[in-house]
């Protein structure tokens, strides 16, 4: 991955609705259903949100019946992968020595 990838993957990323679909997907897939009513947002947006993160690489979904699975592309960075785990940081950062 170059630089100008990980640039559009990071801005792909860098909403706040994106950023709180990652994060209910790091937990387990979940259909767009389930994103809708946990995130309590309508379809259409979930939707259009979902389908960036896909266009992008960073979900992929499973066809099961009628429903698709959305879920977290295993190959992803960290931070991706786990968007609220690398946001918050360590937990007792040491001060800087300046």
């Amino acid at each position: 991955m170059d630089v100008d990838d990980k640039v559009a993957l990071l801005k792909t990323i860098a909403d706040a609705t994106r950023l709180r679909i990652l994060g209910l997907l790091a937990t387990r897939p979940h259909t767009g259903v389930e994103l809708t009513v946990a995130l309590d947002l309508t379809a259409p947006t979930i939707s259009h949100h979902l389908h960036r993160l896909r266009d992008a690489g960073i979900v992929p979904a499973t066809a099961h019946g009628q429903r698709r699975h959305w879920s977290i592309h295993p190959g992803l960075p960290a931070p991706v992968s786990a968007p609220h785990a690398a946001a918050a940081g360590p937990a007792d950062p040491a001060p800087a020595n300046v």
